[in-house]
């Protein structure tokens, strides 16, 4: 650290002296830019915050002598940076400085993406400054509040993602210190809406952090919105084994509210990835719960036939013959009108190819069912699997013979 800052030193004192040498106008303030940049890139090294941001500055002020207002710009910018991990009242004067000459030169989205984190930051400042002053417990924590909310706001609006997730949850902790759950709930929420954007394991946390709170409180049928919506994160990142976990909690609070619909929906999932991974007993279980309990609501009636295809391809994913004809006799037994679907016909045909050991009956029947009712990529992936077995089952016969 002490080499860098030696470093540091010596580029700003050869800048200085680059000024105020005899040369052309504009190529000295050029050299020296340079020499200062480097200087507050060491200092940056050394993290000695306040004199990268005073160096920084010295680098505006080097190019708007040569006219460039652009790079001036950017060097407050950077000037801004450093001073926010020691003097926010710098960053903020830094960051208008850059808005104005942005302004000047027609980059009005840079100008607006700063004024407004330069906005988000003043009133964190503030916020900062009410919850370290004396006041009354209460009301201190709900006037913070109310200026983290502005802050989180602009941070959005500038897209500053990760602050304004920071932000939000600085905003829940003061609705906590006011017992106000479901507020905090929220701004858990609104944290994980920005750090999605960014960092999924932070989202995930925040969501956890708004479910505990709304299961405090009995808001059960939000708590398990937010569960599914973890679980989608962790589908999103193919974390498979967690997702199953999360649409399996989201399941069973929809469950407990009877929003049955959701609950399917959820259930679904974890039946698709727990095929995925061949748990496909588990999958057969769950497709057909579904399709019993479905058979007695007239609007989710005429999706049995279509879980009674799903649990039948994982039967015949477990390759056993007789499992997979006993459990066409139950299908029936359970809706007397699938013996007549396409769906039905499918199954028993290709229960009768696996039994025969016949690959290429298999592949037309498959092939047959496709042309009237494509198969989505979960059953092909499936189907595959069944048709890779019957493969390996011939080349073992061959090797026999």
């Amino acid at each position: 650290m002490g080499d860098q800052i030696a470093r540091a030193e010596d580029f700003e004192r050869k800048a200085e002296k680059k000024l105020s040498s005899w040369g052309f106008f504009g190529s000295k303030h050029e050299d020296a830019a340079e020499l200062y940049d480097k200087s507050a890139n060491a200092y940056k090294l050394a993290k000695s915050w306040d004199k990268a941001g005073a160096t920084y500055v010295k680098l505006a002020n080097c190019h708007l002598k040569s006219e460039s207002k652009h790079e001036a710009a950017t060097a407050y910018v950077d000037a801004a940076h450093c001073y926010k991990k020691t003097n926010v009242n710098e960053a903020i004067s830094c960051l208008e400085q850059a808005v104005n000459m942005l302004c000047d030169i027609g980059r009005l989205n840079m100008a607006a993406r700063y004024y407004k984190i330069a906005r988000a930051e003043d009133f964190e400042r503030k916020a900062e400054k009410k919850l370290s002053s004396w006041g009354f417990f209460g009301s201190k924590h709900e006037d913070a509040a109310e200026l983290y909310d502005k802050s989180a706001n602009a941070y959005k609006l500038a897209k500053s993602w990760d602050k304004a997730g920071a932000t939000y949850v600085k905003l829940a902790n003061c609705h906590l210190k006011s017992e106000s759950k479901h507020e905090a709930a929220t701004a858990y929420v609104d944290a994980a809406h920005c750090y999605k954007k960014t960092n999924v394991n932070e989202a995930i946390s925040c969501l956890e952090q708004a479910v505990n709170m709304l299961c405090d409180i009995g808001r059960l049928n939000m708590a398990a919105r937010y569960y599914k919506e973890i679980a989608e994160l962790y589908e999103s990142e193919q974390n498979i084994e967690k997702a199953i976990e999360f649409f399996e909690r989201a399941a069973d609070f929809f469950q407990n509210e009877e929003v049955t619909t959701s609950a399917n929906q959820c259930k679904q999932k974890v039946a698709q990835f727990a095929a995925q991974i061949e748990q496909y007993p588990k999958s057969i279980e769950i497709y057909e719960e579904i399709a019993r309990h479905s058979l007695n609501n007239n609007l989710l009636k005429y999706g049995v036939k279509g879980h009674l295809l799903n649990a039948g391809i994982c039967q015949l994913c477990k390759g056993d013959v007789v499992a997979i004809t006993n459990a066409l006799e139950r299908y029936q037994d359970l809706d007397p009108t699938f013996s007549g679907t396409r769906e039905y016909r499918f199954l028993a045909d290709i229960a009768a190819a696996v039994d025969e050991e016949d690959i290429a009956k298999f592949t037309d029947v498959v092939k047959e069912f496709d042309s009237m009712t494509p198969l989505d990529a979960w059953k092909t992936t499936l189907l595959l699997r069944v048709k890779e077995k019957l493969k390996s089952k011939e080349l073992e016969e061959d090797d026999l013979t």
